[in-house]
């Protein structure tokens, strides 16, 4: 069955999705600067001790 959106729930449905994009938009930078961080303290030696626990173990 059809629905029928008048232009208050189009508005509505852009709303949200637009929301919903700046949500996976903010997820995504957060794990790129993650991913950022952790390369670079790889690449110096910068690592957390849980990081250097779990090299260890990598490497064995």
């Amino acid at each position: 069955m059809a629905r029928v959106f008048n232009q208050s729930n189009h508005g509505q449905a852009s709303s949200k999705m637009s929301d919903y994009l700046k949500d996976i938009q903010s997820f995504l930078e957060n794990l790129a600067n993650i991913f950022t961080e952790y390369y670079w303290g790889i690449r110096f030696g910068r690592l957390s001790c849980i990081n250097r626990v779990t090299k260890k173990s990598i490497m064995q």
